[in-house]
């Protein structure tokens, strides 16, 4: 997980800069978030696929499609439980902390399992269990009822 919070730090970095570059660069402050955000979050899904959870087995397209959902799901989730815990009392500050430290969680084990999993969790247990018993099955020829053990044995 250390390396998760580490590459997390990396990409705030790289969000902030670029989001201050553009936006002193053009004036537009939503041009600005929509570029930093987009070239920070994929620089995040890169550094966190090559380097945290080496997903190099899985085909990247597959993984980009679910870091995609996941991102939306987190962007929708921190406002949801930001608002929440704000209207419940508790300060901006307070309610930001809680929420990210939720979601930094969240979102390193929905990564570990999902976005990033190994080709083996791509399949269902008991597929990967049936493969197993095969692998163990032998074939055996069933002789007719009533043969003898020379008919048996051919």
């Amino acid at each position: 997980m250390t390396r998760f919070a580490a590459v997390g730090l990396a990409s705030f970095a790289l969000d902030f800069l670029l989001l201050w570059l553009v936006q002193s660069a053009t004036g537009n402050l939503l041009l600005a978030v929509v570029v930093a955000r987009l070239i920070s979050g994929a620089a995040n899904f890169s550094a966190n696929r090559l380097v945290v959870f080496r997903g190099r087995d899985l085909p990247w397209q597959l993984a980009a499609r679910r870091y995609a959902v996941l991102a939306s799901a987190i962007l929708v989730a921190n406002y949801t439980l930001l608002s929440l815990l704000t209207e419940i009392g508790l300060s901006t500050l307070v309610a930001k902390v809680i929420t990210e430290a939720t979601l930094f969680c969240l979102s390193y084990v929905i990564q570990r399992l999902i976005v990033f999993a190994r080709r083996s969790q791509w399949v269902a247990p008991s597929v990967r269990r049936q493969e197993r018993v095969k692998v163990l099955a032998v074939p055996v020829q069933i002789a007719p009822r009533g043969a003898t053990s020379a008919q048996r044995r051919r």
